[in-house]
């Protein structure tokens, strides 16, 4: 150490004269690496502790307990007076309203768990080293205990007794337990609690391993019958309980003696004191006279390892062999489309060979984009991600070229199969199941994508088809994208309306609509196999549909329009259904089509086909003020592409991660609201998450679940900005901020405080945005991901009351043990866990683990009450609560009764839609997970699209 570090860490008094030193908070996160990973040396039950230069600095987790500061300030007095060469030495302390740190001495050769725990390493644990162990750890704790005032550890264990390089013991973490307030409310701990966990630690040493209950059952067994022989020695260890490791090479009375210790400390903790135990290790006593006693910038450029990835010109013109015809795969709208292999990472932590398409876009040279505007578009496609979608990979862009690396989709495209393919026919399950996905895709474009993107260029040459005959939506080319303002964002100036058959010429301004009508022409191409440019084209051939359709004359409908190549081979309902769908989205006028997401509910059977061609959509007010504008940069969301920060600008932005921004803490990771800059004059708001079980192996696994999570776009889960991984097993993910309320803040005001007025109409439509964005996760996402820890404190809402599920994909990033750990931690007791959950079996937890934490949720937007209430003077689950009633007792339930249970503080409510949402409550919350409904069930009876039946609510 340099003098000046000398001089740094030496300790100097202060103004209490206690000889410790008062540090400032930027001295110890520079000391630490900013609370690095990497200097991370463990996590303790009070809070995490990290190296600094010759210290250890711990930062304590500060309770929320009105009378902490006072008991800190008491605690930093009291350590100035505790001096032995068996604790740990306190060197100094941090004191800030936002942050309490204690700085002590390093203990360099780790801890007794360290050796003891590990069979290899167990073997440095001589028998003459584990009885100093022993006996100066009492020695340590004795010394706490007859101080003045005594200190009670409150935490002894092998991981709180440290070893310096000769093996000699410092126990650590003392006193801290009385800082923290008893969720008992039962006195403090006697030193009886510090005599037993002593005993357990040297049942520890005789054993050689980290016990359990029924080692220590066993122990007190065999001690039982020593006792009673009136002889504490183990001549013959029949029972197993020394460690093999240990036989024929210890001290017979030293292992009487610590034996007999274990024995009074855990039979008799509160007639034993660590001063008599110190005594029988020593042998000062006989074993007899104890008979009858009874724990850059903020990021450095753009990642797009995990959004598009940009490619050099050269490598995709090698892999096409200069763009040969010979992997010419066809013309689309704006370029050339070409197969080609190319290796890089995508959905794997390794680098693979993968089938491409790459898309050489064709410019008027004025037309052109820039880099700037062509790069913008890029990141709004690669935003939007969904099944049936084709997926963005890459692009490259030059100031000569621009071209796009796509998803290659093998089985090619609708049209070929439609009107190419001269052998084989598309039967009617396949083309229901093609308009399905196509539809869906659309519907998520308009309603769920992040930003709300108008296709424009639907057609069969862009519906690409998979070797299971789903769609997959391609050809962003024409894209435009409007804000919710309903202000036009122009991407790319020069793209006109889609290719003529195809689109609504008639029609004055591009909206979804234009879509609705370009996707019913694919429909008749679909029903009728006609190619829609024959004649005068498809839409013109088919004008008599709508009179037939009013007519009710399904027959002439058949006879005259379903595709005769099919030999009436087809599901007639599911014909009327397609039939119905393409008239309203051809023949009716934009302001009356319908929606995708109506398109779908008919096509999937939960919306009749009738109430789509009569309904008549409500004009859409315009405000003849606005007009269409290019957004200011500093409006628009930041990049949608991945940014990788580094640790140093995240610790920067949180002030070394100081407490005053963290907003909570877990056993696997906290969480920190800050501002960033995301380039030249531009701030964001966002909520970082610096996770902690990750070891410099897990890297690669953590980077390959970021490729996971990434693919998540959806207006009702809060969006990942980017992520911090470095060498120094930091690992941190960057998201939108969730500083709106939460929804338990807004449901569930504390005492004295005014919670939000949340109407039935805002918490219907809460209730539909959370079972959206959940059935989009579990239905939508590829892979499909679980979110694990639905609940109120990770749902929050904007100025509009519009709901963002947080924390999903939590549980990809921690080993199994780990995630246990936090489901433990964050939904145990807390009303929302399923009962079948079993923490030795993570292969338990599916998509019907969040549908009865969603229950819970339905239930509290119901009542009013918390999802652990109060009942007959004692604390029960909501679910037991509501389960307890009468009229749920009968199944199904008939809707009366609800005066006892709907929050009185909704005065009025729809009643129909009261009961759907009790409905769908009662079916997520079935004690048999294989009958609780999928998430896409409960969506469409929450909307009023399907009936209760469709929950099958069975006992």
């Amino acid at each position: 150490m340099s003098s000046s570090e000398e001089k740094n860490h030496a300790p100097a008094r202060n103004a209490e004269g206690n000889g410790l030193r008062k540090y400032e908070f930027t001295e110890l996160a520079e000391a630490s690496r900013y609370f690095s990973n990497g200097n991370r040396i463990a996590r303790g039950r009070f809070g995490d502790v990290y190296k600094g230069v010759d210290v250890a600095i711990k930062k304590l987790d500060i309770s929320e307990d009105d009378h902490w500061e006072k008991k800190f300030q008491d605690l930093i007095k009291a350590f100035g007076t505790v001096h032995h060469e068996n604790l740990v030495k306190l060197i100094g302390y941090c004191s800030s309203s936002s942050d309490k740190l204690l700085v002590s001495e390093f203990v360099s050769n780790k801890s007794l768990k360290f050796y003891l725990y590990d069979e290899k390493k167990r073997s440095n644990l001589t028998w003459a080293r584990r009885m100093k162990i022993a006996k100066d750890t009492a020695k340590g704790l004795a010394h706490l205990h007859e101080g003045s005032p005594p200190i009670i550890h409150g935490d002894i264990k092998a991981a709180n007794i440290l070893l310096d390089h000769n093996f000699n013991p410092k126990v650590a973490e003392f006193g801290l337990d009385n800082l923290y307030p008893k969720n008992d409310h039962k006195n403090h701990p006697s030193q009886s609690v510090d005599v037993y966990s002593f005993g357990i630690v040297l049942l520890e040493l005789i054993m050689g391993k980290n016990v359990g209950k029924r080692d220590i059952s066993k122990a007190k067994s065999i001690m039982e019958k020593l006792k009673k022989k009136g002889n504490y020695s183990l001549k013959n260890d029949d029972a197993g309980l020394i460690d093999p490791n240990l036989i024929g090479h210890y001290d017979a009375s030293e292992m009487s003696r610590m034996i007999y210790c274990v024995a009074i400390s855990i039979s008799k903790p509160l007639l034993s004191s660590m001063k008599q135990i110190v005594e029988v290790l020593e042998g000062a006593k006989e074993l007899q006279s104890f008979n009858s006693q009874q724990d850059p910038s903020p990021h450095n450029g753009l990642a797009f390892n995990y959004g598009p990835k940009k490619f050099e010109y050269k490598v995709l013109a090698d892999a096409t062999d200069g763009f040969s015809n010979q992997f010419n795969r066809g013309r689309g709208g704006f370029g050339v489309v070409y197969e080609a292999s190319l290796t890089f990472q995508r959905h794997t932590k390794d680098h693979k060979t993968h089938t491409v398409a790459i898309k050489k876009l064709t410019y008027e040279q004025d037309d052109n984009p820039g880099k700037e505007e062509f790069e913008k578009e890029i990141k709004a496609v690669g935003a939007a991600r969904h099944r049936n979608l084709v997926e963005l990979i890459g692009y490259c862009s030059t100031k000569h070229d621009k071209l796009l690396v796509l998803e290659f989709v093998s089985n090619k495209s609708l049209r070929y199969h439609l009107h190419g393919n001269k052998t084989l026919t598309l039967d009617w399950s396949k083309r229901m199941k093609i308009a399905r996905s196509a539809a869906k895709a659309l519907a998520y474009l308009h309603d769920d994508a992040p930003e709300k993107i108008i296709h424009r260029d639907i057609k069969g040459d862009n519906i690409l088809l998979t070797d299971k005959f789903e769609s997959k939506i391609a050809d962003f080319g024409l894209v435009k994208f409007f804000p919710q303002t309903d202000s036009v964002t122009h991407i790319t100036t020069a793209v006109n309306k889609g290719t003529y058959i195809y689109a609504d010429l008639d029609s004055k301004q591009v909206s979804e609509k234009s879509d609705v009508y370009s996707f019913g022409v694919v429909l008749l191409e679909l029903i009728t196999g006609r190619d829609p440019f024959m004649d005068d084209g498809i839409v013109k051939w088919a004008t008599s549909l709508p009179q037939m359709i009013e007519g009710d004359d399904l027959i002439k409908v058949k006879d005259d329009f379903v595709d005769s190549k099919l030999r009436g081979v087809y599901d007639e309902s599911e014909v009327k259904q397609m039939v119905y769908c393409a008239a309203a989205s051809v023949y009716k006028p934009p302001i009356s089509r319908p929606t995708m997401k109506q398109i779908v509910q008919v096509l999937t059977g939960k919306l009749s086909p009738e109430n789509l061609w009569s309904a008549e959509s409500p004009p859409r007010q315009v405000n003849p003020d606005k007009k269409s504008r290019k957004p200011n940069p500093n409006e628009q969301n930041p990049s949608t592409l991945l940014q990788q920060f580094k640790y140093e600008d995240l610790a920067s932005a949180t002030k070394a991660f100081s407490g005053e921004y963290r907003r909570r803490k877990d056993s696997c990771f906290e969480v920190y609201e800050a501002v960033i800059s995301s380039g030249s004059n531009y701030e964001q708001n966002v909520t970082i998450k610096k996770l902690i079980h990750f070891s410099a192996q897990q890297k690669d696994e953590f980077e390959g679940e970021i490729k996971t999570i990434v693919n998540v776009r959806h207006r009702n889960i809060v969006k990942l900005i980017g992520y911090c991984s470095d060498e120094h097993n930091n690992r941190l993910l960057v998201f939108e901020s969730t500083s709106g309320k939460s929804l338990k803040s807004c449901l569930h005001a504390e005492e004295g405080k005014n919670s939000a007025d949340l109407l039935w109409p805002t918490r219907m439509k809460i209730a539909q945005g959370i079972a959206n964005a959940l059935k989009y996760m579990h239905e939508d996402c590829k892979p499909r991901i679980l979110h694990l820890f639905v609940k109120l404190d990770n749902i929050f809402l904007n100025e509009k009351f519009e709901p963002k599920l947080a924390e999903f994909g939590s549980a990809e990033f921690f080993p199994e043990s780990a995630t246990h750990v936090s489901i433990d931690k964050m939904m145990k007791d807390s009303g929302y866990l399923a009962p079948e959950y079993d923490s030795s079996n993570k292969k338990h937890l599916t998509d019907k683990f969040d549908v009865y934490s969603f229950g819970v949720i339905l239930l509290e937007l119901i009542t009013g009450k918390q999802s652990v209430v109060e009942f007959d003077r004692h604390e029960t689950t909501l679910v037991k609560w509501m389960l307890a009633m009468p009229q749920f007792k009968r199944s199904p339930f008939k809707g009366e009764g609800k005066e006892n249970f709907v929050d009185e503080k909704l005065k009025e409510y729809d009643i129909k839609q009261m009961d759907r949402m009790i409905a769908c409550a009662l079916a997520c919350i079935h004690d048999n997970p294989q009958k609780r409904p999928q998430m896409c069930k409960i969506l469409d009876v929450l909307e009023g699209i399907a009936d209760l039946e469709t929950l099958n609510l069975l006992p």
